[in-house]
């Protein structure tokens, strides 16, 4: 087994031990092939210490340089010694936590056979996937070893469990993905009733109102921006795109050197969320930016991904957390002290909340949001304060008795 043929083994063993495919994917990308590229740098094709040295060596740098979190640094530390015990044992010893959702053979073929049918987007699959794992594991714990004996008052019973320690949202999440689920077993011949009408009741989800980044944040953050390095010009322009447009940090991450029309002045994407095409307007300052880093500090690799990696194996991002990870460095160099909802998102929280001021109608701010329904518009309207006020009733002929005037 060559050093390829390991990293991609470590994939298989993921898969197997009950990991999302996604999850076992990105430990791929970030850690699995950059130690096989550090192999074949070093002249060996083989798994070889001194290469696994150098891993070591170089994410201990990038640790120490403030590039990746501790988080991030254990991750690699962790998956580097995982593909050394695959090497010398053949296998890996899983936490428990990390194999609670290992299935039998007959559940195992079952997901993977009905979840590869055609239809199903990568995006859909990788979620239900997960949220059938996890149902078919509670089966198992259940007595259940095929679904001949999955009556409704078991489904019912899923669903009941999972009330009592989760939140509605969740919990409409899990409907949803199990509703797809039964729909793809019923079409494909493996269970004659999909239960429909027990999975259309309706769930209560209560909506957190998160707040948008305020616009002394964004100035200071975008003020320690270093634009003379490279590093520099591709931070700013991935922050001023959320901050103008409100794309979510996925879709800055994934944005392709064809998605910029330049003659005509727009972005045009299909959102990773929704799977919706989008179209905006490519401002002045952001083409700006974009164009100052692809000409002046893009690395010059066979990619048409626009934004890259500063730091060796030069590569694409892979998900929005590295967009996410950037900002809150340059918010921390700002000296704006962590507050939970202020990620990236609250950037595009900001972009909503200043076009509702702006008097801009909530339906154009949903296109221009990439909202296929207004109802996920909504949260910004409650943003503003300012018109919120105008709303209020006041007290007069119903004024309390006593207390404070």
């Amino acid at each position: 087994m060559n050093i390829d043929e390991l990293a991609l083994k470590m994939v298989d063993t993921m898969l197997e031990a009950g990991f999302q495919p996604q999850t076992a994917w990105n430990h791929y990308v970030g850690s699995y092939a950059p130690i096989a590229q550090i192999h074949k740098q070093l002249g060996f094709n083989e798994f070889n210490q001194e290469a696994m040295t150098e891993f070591d060596r170089r994410i201990e740098k990038r640790y120490m340089n403030d590039e990746i979190s501790r988080e991030h640094y254990k991750r690699f530390k962790r998956n580097a010694e995982r593909m050394s015990q695959l090497h010398y044992t053949g296998k890996i010893e899983w936490s428990e936590r990390a194999t609670k959702n290992r299935l039998t053979g007959y559940y195992e073929t079952l997901l993977n056979e009905v979840l590869s049918q055609e239809g199903m987007d990568k995006k859909s699959f990788t979620q239900t996937w997960g949220y059938a794992r996890r149902f078919f594991s509670w089966l198992l714990q259940e007595g259940h070893h095929d679904l001949g004996t999955v009556s409704p008052e078991v489904l019912q019973r899923y669903f009941i469990v999972h009330s009592k320690k989760l939140s509605g949202r969740s919990l409409r999440t899990i409907k949803s993905h199990l509703k797809k689920l039964y729909r793809y077993l019923t079409d494909n011949g493996y269970i004659p009733d999909s239960y429909e009408r027990l999975f259309s009741f309706p769930v209560a989800a209560i909506r957190k109102i998160l707040p948008a980044a305020r616009p002394d944040e964004l100035s200071a953050v975008l003020a320690s921006v270093d634009l003379s390095t490279p590093k520099g010009k591709r931070d700013y322009a991935m922050i001023l795109l959320g901050i103008v447009t409100g794309l979510r940090a996925i879709d800055v991450a994934r944005l392709k050197l064809g998605d910029i029309d330049w003659r005509n002045g727009e972005i045009k994407i299909i959102q990773e969320k929704t799977m919706r095409p989008l179209a905006l307007p490519l401002t002045k300052d952001i083409g700006k930016a974009i164009q100052d880093y692809i000409l002046n500090g893009r690395p010059k690799i066979d990619t048409d991904t626009i934004f890259l990696t500063s730091c060796m194996p030069i590569r694409a991002f892979s998900n929005g957390k590295a967009v996410l990870s950037v900002y809150m460095r340059y918010r921390k160099k700002a000296g704006i002290p962590y507050e939970k909802g202020q990620g990236f998102h609250a950037l595009r929280r900001a972009a909503g909340l200043n076009m509702v001021t702006g008097g801009v109608p909530v339906t154009t701010v949903a296109q221009v949001l990439g909202h296929a329904n207004i109802d996920s518009t909504k949260p910004y309207i409650s943003l503003d304060c300012t018109h919120l006020k105008e709303c209020a009733l006041g007290l007069t002929g119903i004024e309390p008795n006593g207390g404070a005037n």
